[in-house]
């Protein structure tokens, strides 16, 4: 997996990672975990706006874990 131009990501409200940042982070630049909604917004999971998002990328599978 590697960043893609934030152009590329898909906009059916699957969640990917992104590369921008929140009033809630208030860092520059940070990873977020987010989808687009539909006011072509893209939202954190606690809802708060991403802004200049610039990459994304999918999310990673999620660890095998045995029964």
């Amino acid at each position: 997996m590697s960043w893609q131009p934030i152009e590329t990501a898909p906009r059916d409200g699957t969640r990917v990672l992104l590369w921008g940042w929140t009033m809630a982070s208030g860092e520059a630049s940070s990873c977020i975990v987010a989808r687009m909604e539909f006011d072509n917004t893209w939202r954190s999971h606690a809802q708060h706006v991403v802004r200049d998002a610039s990459h994304w990328m999918p999310l990673p599978d999620g660890p095998q874990v045995k029964p």
